[in-house]
């Protein structure tokens, strides 16, 4: 085969990567279009350059439709924004995803109130709360977990049900369409609540909490993930030991199997700034996930091999995170852990969270639109399902770029705002290098572009994002502003220092993405 401008494979198509050798020199210019929105002039120039070609092969695994979903927290501080009719609306471009209530504060509540018995302030998930939260979900299509407390004990040391009994009982009446989980980190609780309970005894709390919904029956075939063991920057023994245990125990349980990952919070923000853009630590997440992969396909039956990352932020200490986790080094890194979840057969990763006191959510507090609510809007339009195995291979003496991430899937066709076809292909790239480009180049007869970079090239800590040059931002209506892509009709395209893109090759003749 060889490597020019016309290289053809049955059944395939080709995306040529060229790797910058030089530094490429990157300057912006500002000024504002006919609609009043800023128009950014990303301008670039490089020299000598060598290629890597990224062949996508073949569906490796498929992804859940809602792949991505989202947390909320159960301090329960959302409450008062679920009513704001921004947030209502912008959410509709999030579904389809889980939304789970779930995380520390879920062991210290009870529906309707309770005393909980743990040296943390108890939280009393109302009926009204609950019926608001489930009326707030309906009409976007959003399907709710509730993480239930396993921490209400019995004289014996065994799960107590009663509450969550009485919580199964009146949604049952209300009709509400429910997944469950039990407990948060159960290996981290004699550090949170001074508490212990075995994974032998979180087991047997899920099989309680199985023959329930056995006995309910809207709830008789609902969703149960677990155990949401808590890891950070690898999976400790102790941490693999609870995990085994608890799968060892499980039987056939539950449906999915699943983990919570954060990185250690590096104490500084020029020192979280390094670490994201540190390419050695962003492949922690897989090395994660290639333990949990080697767990579940050892302790589970093999129709039972469901992986979940149930809970996930940047770091263990959230709060501290003003500067990066809203800025759009937060959407660059969260863009690669989405690429790098699937290729490893991670069918649902839930972000937390949605909504935040904070500077961690998609929203804040008021319906404050945090930067990286745009790129996880065009990961729901573009990316679909099925995960394509992509193969790199440099061409002349030239080795591929760390700080340049390639994912493929197959295009998102279904209800599609661009009219995409099936046999269309997405392929999403992120370029954490800060100071050198990555130009691409494809062979196909062109490609659909959607660049998103900050508004000063570069600035990977901008509060504002731009799409292909335009500065994205809400309508008058609060609404979304139109979205297009640029068409690439050359077949080469130099993607930005700290930026990310989807490219959307719309071949429609990719077999493996017309099934």
């Amino acid at each position: 085969m060889a490597h020019d401008n016309k290289i053809y494979l049955p059944g395939y198509f080709l995306v040529i990567l060229w790797i910058t050798l030089c530094c490429v020199h990157v300057f912006a210019s500002e000024e504002t279009s006919e609609d009043g929105r800023k128009r950014i002039s990303v301008c670039s120039s490089s020299r000598s350059v060598s290629g890597v070609i990224v062949v996508p092969k073949h569906v490796i695994y498929r992804v859940d439709p809602r792949f991505y979903s989202f947390g909320l927290g159960c301090n329960l501080h959302w409450n008062s924004d679920i009513s704001n009719p921004i947030i209502a609306n912008l959410v509709k471009e999030l579904s389809p995803a889980f939304i789970r209530l779930g995380g520390t504060l879920c062991q210290a509540m009870t529906f309707r109130d309770k005393d909980v018995g743990i040296p943390v302030k108890n939280v009393t998930l109302t009926s009204q709360i609950w019926d608001d939260l489930n009326a707030f979900l309906r009409d976007p299509g959003l399907d709710l977990i509730f993480d239930a407390n396993i921490l209400l004990r019995t004289e014996n040391d065994t799960w107590d049900p009663t509450d969550f009994t009485e919580l199964l009982e009146y949604s049952s009446s209300k009709g509400y369409p429910l997944s469950f989980e039990l407990g948060n980190e159960p290996n981290n609780y004699p550090g949170k609540f001074n508490r212990s309970v075995s994974p032998e005894q979180t087991a047997g709390g899920f099989k309680a909490m199985r023959h329930l919904l056995q006995q309910t029956p809207r709830y008789r075939d609902a969703l149960v993930i677990g155990p949401d063991v808590g890891f950070g920057k690898v999976i400790a023994q102790a941490e693999k030991q609870y995990l085994k245990r608890f799968l060892d125990s499980i039987s056939r349980t539950t449906d999915a199997t699943s983990i919570h990952f954060y990185y250690h919070d590096p104490s500084t923000l020029e020192a979280q700034l390094a670490f994201l853009t540190d390419m050695r630590n962003l492949n922690l997440f897989g090395k994660v996930l290639k333990d949990l992969r080697a767990l579940v396909r050892n302790h589970r039956p093999g129709d039972l091999q469901a992986k979940w990352v149930g809970e996930s932020g940047l770091f263990t200490a959230p709060c501290r995170l003003e500067g990066i986790s809203d800025r759009f080094i937060s959407g660059m890194v969260w863009l690669d852990r989405l690429g790098l979840g699937a290729s490893l057969g991670i069918e649902v990763i839930v972000r937390n969270r949605l909504i935040s006191l904070s500077h961690f959510g998609l929203f804040g507090h008021g319906g404050v639109l945090h930067v990286d609510y745009w790129s996880a809007v065009l990961f729901k339009r573009l990316v679909g399902t099925n995960v394509l195995k992509v193969h790199l291979e440099p061409s002349g003496n030239t080795t591929v770029p760390k700080t340049c991430r390639v994912y493929i899937h197959c295009t998102k066709t279904q209800g599609s705002k661009y009219g995409y076809q099936p046999g269309a292909v997405t392929v999403f790239a992120i370029n954490f290098n800060l100071t050198a480009g990555v130009e691409l180049s494809f062979n196909s007869t062109g490609a659909d572009l959607f660049l998103l970079t900050p508004t000063r090239p570069g600035n990977v800590t901008s509060k504002y994002v731009a799409l292909n040059g335009h500065e994205l931002s809400l309508n008058k209506a609060s609404d979304l502003p139109e979205m297009p892509p640029v068409r690439l009709e050359h077949p080469t395209y130099v993607l930005p220092p700290g930026s990310m893109a989807f490219f959307v090759v719309n071949v429609t003749d990719f077999g493996d993405c017309r099934k």
